[in-house]
């Protein structure tokens, strides 16, 4: 099989049932926002998937980062796809079969057909530099003694595999074993891929809002005006003794600043959500919630809202005391560090409509305040609302 291109722009929008057969390859260039749709035609079928970013082939899939970027072993519906650049390449929003290998699978076991390696190599990708890909439909069962077994194929004739592209993606994909059908759609291809239904909680200037996120879920923080700060602060549903921590995220990531692909952890080291979309780049996770002591001491303000009042008062129904609440990660706040070590906080710079967008890694409570900082430049003087968005929407994948 060969290449498939679509659009002036080269890139594939839109291909309706393309059939591939055993030892059938092909290599399509998908645009972000696109839904790649896998329809399994004969029982076992197996499906091997590389993913490589259009514009800079460097950056690619990688299993490790995916791994690490999920906290687990195994795929399944929600899972992103993660470049080694630690980037969001897709997304799986439907899966009939939940059953993968992102552990054992190997470029270098690949059997490539004549014609898709002259395809890569037309677009200047040698056989020999693939990446390890995803074994589609072909589970791994860990053993206790920490030894790899693949089962045979789950795959049976009518599943499904729905990945949503999160950028533009050459798409390098192999059938291993049994056929499929192959489809690309820009909007969901029918009513199985049903996204959850959403929750919006607008957030008034000056005050906070409490949520909840279930496990899988997608949080979306919306800045409806722009230069709005909100700080956002997570517990375990579960347990609410463990919340987030911002010191453990510096720790374990390893920088100063979050970026898209990062995960946030909580004081029991544990991920709490992964940011899989972040629209303005600039974030805060060294600063704590301003509270009333920061207005009447550096101010000269009595009586002025803060944050620290905003979010435990939104958050009483977990009989949270103000002791407890953890220092936020603060969405949309411009904090700028000098190479001397000194740090300080400058305007916003998030405009209307702009967002960050995560994903939950546990079932969780949490808070967002927009910030009442009037006082200095931070939110631009002028405080505005904030929306939280609880559910999943195509508009974070195929919008920017």
């Amino acid at each position: 099989m060969g290449e498939l291109r679509g659009s002036e722009r080269g890139i594939l929008t839109e291909l309706d049932r393309h059939p591939l057969g055993s030892g059938e390859g092909l290599v399509a260039e998908v645009s972000r926002g696109s839904y790649l749709v896998a329809d399994v035609e004969r029982e076992a079928t197996r499906l091997y998937l590389v993913l490589l970013r259009l514009g800079d082939p460097a950056e690619r899939l990688s299993l490790a980062h995916t791994r690490i970027a999920q906290g687990h072993l195994f795929l399944g519906p929600m899972s992103n796809l993660v470049s080694n650049r630690r980037r969001v390449l897709a997304r799986i929003c439907e899966d009939d079969v939940r059953a993968h290998d992102i552990l054992s699978s190997c470029g270098a076991d690949l059997s490539l057909p004549p014609g898709l390696v002259d395809t890569l190599e037309r677009n200047g990708i040698p056989e020999w530099s693939l990446p390890d890909g995803v074994d589609f439909f072909s589970p791994v069962e860990v053993r206790p003694d920490g030894s790899l077994v693949t089962a045979p194929s789950r795959a049976r004739r009518g599943d499904r595999l729905a990945l949503l592209m999160a950028e533009d993606v050459r798409c390098v994909m192999l059938v291993r074993a049994g056929a499929l059908t192959l489809s690309v759609r820009a909007w969901c291809p029918t009513e199985r891929i049903a996204m959850p239904e959403q929750t919006r909680i607008r957030v008034p200037a000056n005050e906070g809002r409490s949520f909840r996120v279930r496990a899988g879920e997608i949080l979306t923080i919306a800045d409806i005006e722009g230069r709005q700060i909100g700080d956002l602060v997570f517990f375990s549903a579960a347990d609410p003794h463990e919340r987030l921590s911002t010191s453990c995220t510096r720790a374990r990531c390893g920088r100063l600043q979050v970026r898209e692909g990062a995960p946030l952890f909580s004081t029991r080291g544990r991920p709490m959500v992964t940011i899989v979309e972040d629209r303005v780049g600039a974030h805060d996770i060294v600063s704590h919630p301003c509270d009333k002591g920061r207005y009447e001491l550096d101010f000269h303000v009595i009586g002025h809202p803060s944050c620290t009042e905003n979010l435990v008062g939104a958050l009483r129904e977990i009989g949270l005391e103000e002791w407890w609440l953890p220092d936020p990660f603060n969405v949309f706040m411009n904090t700028v560090f000098l190479e001397d070590g000194r740090y300080f906080t400058e305007a916003a710079i998030s405009r209307a409509g702009d967002r960050i967008v995560m994903r939950a890694e546990m079932d969780l409570i949490g808070a967002l305040s927009a910030c009442p900082q009037d006082l200095y430049p931070a939110n631009g003087y002028r405080i505005t609302d904030l929306e939280v968005i609880v559910g999943d929407t195509n508009e974070h994948m195929g919008q920017r």
